[in-house]
């Protein structure tokens, strides 16, 4: 690390500090009992500053590792105690458009989304599927990871169904799965594809995605008069609803909520899917 580098941090740590100090005196905690000065010694000044630095760094350490505020948090990752991004924050697009989120947070503004500190884990069911499903699965990835910065990666296969995934709590993969409306009746009718995530709420009170399921229409991707585009616009509608967007009643976007030709998301859908990607690690 360069002498810049290390200054830079060293300022931003001392203005994250202040923060935090301020924060505590707003909530009323009680600060750090401060040692009182002593005379400087003629020897081991070395060793005694050695110490006083091991101290101050076990201190802080427990300080930033048991403070809940967002100051912290930042301290943190400034550290390196805490998470980073799998991958880079997406710039935000400047061009028009309408998206809209499935939740918010409290402020009733701020999207709900995964932590894009954590690999959101795939597994496919293959029962009923198409037999390019596994690319159909891939493509969609690619292009919501594109637009969000999230990291998603297949695990695996699974013999799991939708219904035993909708009972799971906690943190687990996300199910990729084909059926019909006999088994998943969200399916009846002219619905192609239904998906969505469990939302948990961290301490904080911040809430966000720990896991979910993507369950497509089987006989219609399993219909050879289908075109393939058709097949990859529902297929990356779905995994839209999977990372936080809700329907628009915009045609000119993806997540309108009919598929009236258009094959990749819009202007305001990857607006939309930026923010989610933008939001802080958990």
């Amino acid at each position: 690390m360069s002498e810049r580098e290390r200054r830079r941090r060293a300022r931003e740590l001392a203005r994250l500090m202040a923060e935090l100090d301020e924060a505590d005196r707003r909530n009323g905690l009680g600060a750090w009992p401060t040692p009182a000065p002593q005379k400087r010694r003629p020897t081991g000044r070395r060793t005694t500053w050695v110490i006083s630095m091991v101290v101050t760094a076990m201190v802080l350490s427990i300080v930033v590792a048991l403070h809940p505020g967002s100051q912290a948090s930042a301290i943190r990752r400034l550290l390196g105690f805490g998470p980073e991004r799998i991958l880079a924050a997406p710039e935000l697009p400047s061009g028009d458009g309408s998206h809209a989120f499935v939740m918010t947070q409290r402020d009733g503004t701020t999207p709900v989304g995964y932590d894009p500190c954590r690999t959101i884990e795939i597994e496919i069911n293959p029962d009923n599927a198409p037999d390019d499903h596994r690319d159909l699965v891939e493509t969609a990835m690619r292009h919501t990871s594109g637009a969000t910065g999230l990291d998603l990666r297949i695990t695996g296969t699974t013999d799991d169904r939708p219904a035993q995934r909708s009972r799971v709590s906690g943190r687990a993969p996300v199910l990729v799965a084909f059926a019909n409306e006999d088994e998943w009746p969200a399916l009846e009718g002219d619905v192609a594809g239904v998906a969505g995530s469990a939302m948990m709420e961290s301490p904080s009170g911040r809430r966000f995605f720990v896991t979910g399921s993507v369950v497509l229409d089987a006989d219609l991707f399993t219909d050879e008069d289908v075109p393939d585009a058709s097949l990859q616009a529902i297929m990356d509608h779905e995994f839209g609803h999977l990372v936080g967007l809700d329907h628009v009643e915009d045609p000119n976007e993806l997540m309108y909520d009919e598929n009236v030709g258009l094959t990749s998301y819009g202007p305001g859908d990857l607006r939309g899917l930026a923010e989610i990607g933008r939001l802080p690690c958990e």
